[in-house]
């Protein structure tokens, strides 16, 4: 993770692991990000923009009303299963 400082130490401090996890599941939603993109046009089809995707409104417990990062998987059960065929 590029980031130094007390958000990097907090994490540190519940599990030394966790900024570099975080990196590398942005990296991926990045990666997942071209790659459906890539195979959409494989397909002669137009390459979506998910950018609406990226962010959310904070909570509204949260102490910093911010919107936050959301990564796409998060959002993956909350999708209405289609029906077979």
């Amino acid at each position: 993770m590029d980031v130094d400082g007390p958000y990097t130490d907090a994490l540190e401090t519940i599990d030394d692991d966790m900024p570099p996890y975080i990196d590398q599941n942005t990296n991926d939603e990045f990666s997942h990000q071209d790659f459906l993109n890539a195979f959409l046009i494989k397909m002669n089809k137009q390459p979506v923009n998910l950018e609406a995707f990226r962010t959310l409104p904070s909570s509204p417990v949260a102490p910093v009303q911010t919107p936050r990062l959301q990564s796409a998987s998060a959002n993956s059960g909350r999708r209405k299963a289609r029906p077979p065929g």
